[in-house]
């Protein structure tokens, strides 16, 4: 049972575009978090998370477990920043206004079941960071580049070029979890080891992964504000997206074949080589930089052609496990609890030693969702009580298993790609049929005009045979004709 829409009021009528920027000069920015409206207009601008907190900027969307989940490690600091802030109690009257009486009871039950979860998941131990963890799977990816790259010099060419993608490969899940604060336990350490080995394996920037996924994590499957959906020209995930017919060209298309053949390899390459050193050095993090740097090592060793054709291996595989979460969901464009944007809007896949290595413990999206600085090992053990608490409000618990979860999005793709034409088709009738009645109208206007153009002919023909008779009977008169 999907949660009840919004109050109409408090959806943007943008269709799909990302909402501006706010103007911080005119009015006041007010954010809700913990009952109260806090003015952040000063600090919209300074806020470390970049463009995220735009979004919560609206008194509909309510801040306070995303607050809570992305700030987790680092709470103190937070709190000591949101005191700092002009504030004023949210009563019931502005959140009755606001969302309804209905919505409000359903978004404070959600709010006090959420958080009586998460202190049992906190005093079960499940968010301690595990150090051996964290030093085995290091180890790993780093053995396994190491390997790769040796094993190619010494003439092995496909192994090698296998172990080097396998490294790059495992390497994604170790730094997607980096970069939500969940290995060490201290932000700081994991955003240097996000940088090291995002830049060396991937050759990508850690502090571009973490300003656009964020806005993901927020709000996913939110058609305004979830950076995932906003994919065009390569390929789109819901038809919705595709809001003009310009947009509706090869790539989407086609693509249910080629998303994670081509699509997927040029959106990484650009990632690769301009989106990620731009933002690194319009930002000043130089270390990711460094790290970048170091990467070109493996274009050096493979040569361009092995290491283009090896990036297109693990940028497809990337791409496969990424998609499978979320994408084939519904999306919605209203305000929607933390636990609601977790439960509806992402899914699971089914648990196994191999499902788990592939997926780097990625297949429980919707406790990850729910809880992003938890390591993600430790997911499986969250699972339970979390299907309890979506039993309990109704809302559902996607579980699939691997295979069917494939043929879901890659379905997804293909009827998106149907859906388009078929609108695309339909529209091109209706601006027909249009056109036709226009000319139409035109021609009958036209026969309109003829007619009268041939009535004013004739009368004037009728007058003037008329003046020639009586010029003929007046001269026959004078000639006494008669």
């Amino acid at each position: 049972m999907s949660p009840e829409p919004m109050d109409a009021r408090c959806v943007d009528d943008d269709h799909i575009a990302p909402k501006p920027q706010q103007d911080t000069g005119s009015k006041k920015l007010e954010l809700l978090s913990n009952g109260y409206y806090y003015d952040v207009t000063s600090f919209v601008e300074r806020h470390p998370g970049g463009p995220i907190i735009q979004m919560y900027l609206n008194n509909c969307e309510d801040a306070t477990q995303a607050i809570q989940q992305f700030h987790a490690r680092s709470r103190k600091r937070v709190d000591a920043i949101m005191n700092s802030f002009p504030k004023r109690k949210a009563t019931d009257a502005d959140l009755i206004q606001t969302w309804g009486p209905d919505r409000v009871e359903r978004h404070r039950a959600l709010t006090r079941d959420f958080e009586s979860l998460y202190k049992e998941l906190q005093d079960d131990g499940l968010f301690e960071p595990s150090l051996s963890h964290v030093l085995m799977r290091y180890l790993e990816i780093t053995t396994i580049g190491s390997l790769g790259l040796y094993l190619f010099s010494a003439g092995y060419t496909a192994i090698g070029v296998a172990f080097v993608c396998w490294a790059a490969g495992r390497s994604t899940w170790f730094v997607h979890e980096a970069g939500h604060h969940s290995l060490t336990g201290k932000p700081w350490l994991d955003r240097w080891m996000q940088s090291h080995i995002y830049g060396i394996y991937c050759g990508c920037s850690g502090a571009s992964w973490r300003n656009h996924h964020s806005q993901h994590h927020a709000m996913p499957q939110h058609i305004h504000n979830d950076i995932d959906l906003h994919t065009l020209p390569l390929f789109a995930f819901h038809e919705r997206v595709v809001t003009k017919k310009e947009q509706f060209g090869f790539f989407v298309k086609y693509q249910k074949y080629f998303i994670y053949i081509i699509q997927s390899s040029i959106m990484g390459f650009y990632w690769k080589w301009v989106e990620d050193p731009v933002y690194a050095w319009k930002n000043g993090y130089y270390w990711d930089l460094v790290h970048m740097g170091i990467h070109q090592i493996f274009v050096y060793k493979l040569g361009l052609p092995l290491y283009l054709l090896s990036g297109c291996i693990v940028l497809s595989y990337m791409v496969l496990q990424a998609t499978l979460s979320h994408t084939h969901l519904p999306i919605t464009e209203d305000p929607t609890h933390w636990v609601e944007y977790g439960l509806v809007h992402t899914a699971n896949v089914r648990s196994s030693w191999w499902v788990d290595y592939i997926m780097g413990y990625l297949n429980y999206q919707i406790e990850h969702h729910l809880f992003p600085t938890m390591p993600q090992f430790r997911n499986k053990l969250a699972a339970k009580r979390v299907k309890e608490l979506a039993r309990k409000h109704g809302l559902p618990y996607h579980l699939y298993d691997y295979k069917t979860i494939v043929i879901k999005t890659l379905t997804n793709l293909s009827n998106v790609s149907d859906d388009v034409e078929k609108r695309i088709k339909q529209e091109e009738k209706q601006e027909m049929k249009v056109a036709q009645m226009k000319n139409s109208g035109n021609n009958h206007a036209g026969d309109g005009n003829n007619k009268e153009v041939v009535g004013m002919n004739k009368k004037m023909l009728i007058k003037k045979e008329s003046g020639l008779i009586e010029s003929i009977v007046k001269d026959m008169k004078l000639h006494k004709i008669f």
